[in-house]
């Protein structure tokens, strides 16, 4: 918690320490891409917890019964929240991550939308290993990463700046 809480301060200071090597263009692309990046970070984050983390408490309370009690403590609820808004706020990355791909001529629009397939598989993956063991996070994960990503070839289409 405390990390995240110092991270504003942490950037600053490396921003402080970076600021003098970079040219007046460099210093507007890393300010656009970290503007936008802390914005789907954000975005990710209010998705989750809106409306990820409730239907995921829905779906765990759904198999209680009066034989089967679900026990959530407070704890539980917030570690569950923070692990998801991280997840969330990774995967919310993906289309600035695909537009730089494209951009920088790393990868060309046509390569990367003839391999959705493979994207598919790659995406179901971390959506599995960033959320807790049940099919519903892992899916909740994925459609909308995959829409993101989705949405990252849109916008890289025709367009090569950020």
């Amino acid at each position: 918690m405390s990390i995240i809480l110092a991270f504003p301060y942490i950037l600053k200071q490396m921003w402080n320490f970076i600021l003098p090597a970079l040219y007046e263009n460099e210093r507007k692309f890393i300010k656009k891409i970290i503007i936008l990046s802390s914005l789907l970070f954000a975005l990710g984050v209010i998705f989750c917890i809106c409306l990820i983390l409730p239907l995921v408490i829905n779906f765990a309370m759904s198999f209680a019964d009066d034989n089967i009690r679900a026990m959530f403590g407070v704890s539980n609820i917030i570690n569950l929240a923070l692990w998801l808004g991280f997840a969330f706020g990774l995967m919310f990355q993906i289309p600035l991550i695909t537009h730089l791909l494209i951009k920088w001529d790393i990868l060309s629009y046509e390569s990367i939308s003839s391999k959705r397939p493979y994207v598919v598989v790659i995406i179901l993956t971390i959506a599995a290993l960033l959320t807790p063991p049940d099919i519903i996070s892992q899916i909740l994960l994925f459609l909308p990463t995959y829409l993101l990503f989705e949405l990252g070839l849109i916008f890289s289409k025709g367009k090569k700046d950020v």
